[in-house]
C-alpha cells in the first residue's frame, strides 16, 4: 500500500513539497529544528493518507490487481493462447478477491468467505501449473517431431468432455 501511495497516489507531491520545505528551512533559513519539525508533520500527513487509503475500493483493486499479476506471472508463458488464459483467470480471482473484500466489508468477518477465495486462489495455482506443464510439453514435442503444428492451438482447440 505504501508503494502505491508513493507512486501513484498523492506521495509524490507530498514528498516535493517536503523537499521543498526541507530546503527552504536549511538552505535559506538555516534552522534545523524547523527542518526537523517539518520532516514530522510530512511523515505524519503521509501514515494518515496512507492509512485513510485502506478503505477506498480503487486503491485495493489496483492492489489485488498487481498481486494477481506478481503471483501468477501469466506475462512468463511464452505462447499467446495460454497467456491469455492464464491472465484471463487471474483477472477472474482478482474479481472474486474483490467481491469477498465487500461482502467482507458489507457483511462481517465470514469463514466461508475466506474458504472461496482460498478455493479461487489454488484452483488459478492449479492452472497456472498445467500450463506451464503444457507448454513445456508442447516445446518438448515440437523438438521431437520437426515441422508439425504444436502449441497451445491444440490444447485450446482439442474437445474436452
Amino acid at each position: 500500500m505504501l508503494r502505491y501511495f508513493l507512486a501513484e497516489g498523492y506521495g509524490g507531491p507530498l514528498l516535493l513539497l517536503w523537499s521543498i520545505g526541507i530546503s527552504l528551512f536549511l538552505l535559506v533559513f538555516g534552522s534545523p529544528i524547523y527542518a526537523v519539525a517539518w520532516t514530522v508533520v510530512a511523515v505524519t500527513l503521509g501514515l494518515w493518507m496512507t492509512y485513510s487509503a485502506r478503505g477506498n475500493p480503487k486503491v485495493w483493486e489496483r492492489l489485488v490487481r498487481a498481486s494477481m499479476a506478481k503471483r501468477f506471472p501469466w506475462h512468463t508463458l511464452s505462447d499467446e493462447a495460454l497467456q491469455d488464459i492464464v491472465r484471463k483467470s487471474s483477472g477472474l480471482v482478482a474479481e472474486v478477491t474483490l467481491k469477498v473484500y465487500g461482502l467482507r466489508r458489507a457483511c462481517g468477518s465470514r469463514d466461508e468467505l475466506g474458504r472461496v477465495l482460498a478455493a479461487a486462489s489454488k484452483l488459478l495455482d492449479l492452472q497456472l501449473e498445467l500450463v506451464q506443464k503444457a507448454e513445456n510439453l508442447a516445446r518438448g514435442l515440437s523438438q521431437a517431431v520437426s515441422g508439425s503444428q504444436v502449441g497451445a492451438s491444440m490444447i485450446t482447440d482439442a474437445p474436452f468432455g
